[in-house]
């Protein structure tokens, strides 16, 4: 409250959260979406991945679904090895790549074993340049349950490709369900086996609505916008010191 002007935070969501504390001045804490270079993500898309993802790519057809997180309980991945176990029988080549590292990658990997996923699920450790997996993916997952705003899915809808997530935090601030994306109810495996089955069976209005998600990330998130917002705040305060 007084040792800086303004704490600037990047959802509407984060800042409900941390306003329950009512002991924290509303008028010191703002929003400002990130400003991310949308063009250095489309240069980026044509970068090779690494050689034995790409090999163990070609050597398992089937539609693709990427999940871009650190290995880490609130980001779903077990939750996800559960739907993609379901989805097997509609499915039967489906596959994920499971891009990041973190504290859950041996119970993760345990739990591929356990399922008999190991043909279906690629743990890719760290990928430096996510944006080429993307383009690769039939669609990119989000089953975070706790998520301030969330950027692997943004970066996918500025790629145009789909994007099913869990409606928790911020991340409904990056997607409009049924517009740009699909949002689904956090733990309902029911829900996560539909959007991706409604996905995976009608891939043309899939990226319709990816197309749609690229007009509104790339307005909303641009670096442009996130400069404006920024000296839009400083300018404020300004106003009020000379009161």
């Amino acid at each position: 409250n007084h040792l800086v002007d303004m704490t600037m935070v990047p959802s509407e969501a984060l800042r409900g959260q941390i306003l329950a504390n009512h002991r924290i001045r509303p008028e010191g804490i703002r929003v400002v979406y990130p400003g991310i270079a949308f063009e250095v993500i489309k240069a980026a898309e044509a970068t090779l991945l690494p050689s034995e993802l790409m090999s163990w790519l070609a050597s398992h057809p089937g539609p693709l679904l990427a999940h871009i997180a650190m290995l880490r309980g609130e980001k779903g991945h077990l939750f996800l090895l559960e739907v993609i176990n379901n989805l097997r029988a509609r499915f039967p080549q489906i596959r994920c790549v499971m891009a990041g590292e973190g504290e859950m990658h041996f119970s993760v990997e345990k739990r591929i074993q356990e399922l008999g996923l190991t043909e279906h699920v690629y743990l890719a450790g760290m990928v430096s340049k996510v944006a080429p997996l993307i383009r690769h993916a039939d669609v990119v997952v989000l089953p975070s349950t706790m998520e301030p705003l969330g950027m692997a899915q943004i970066e996918a809808l500025a790629l145009e490709v789909p994007v099913v997530a869990n409606r928790v935090d911020g991340i409904p601030e990056t997607i409009e369900d049924g517009v740009t994306g699909w949002l689904v109810k956090a733990g309902d495996i029911s829900a996560w086996q539909n959007a991706l089955t409604e996905v995976l069976d009608n891939p043309q209005r899939a990226r319709q609505r990816a197309c749609a998600g690229r007009l509104a990330v790339t307005a909303r998130f641009s670096v442009d916008k996130n400069t404006d917002q920024i000296l839009a705040l400083i300018a404020q305060r300004q106003a009020v010191s000379k009161k």
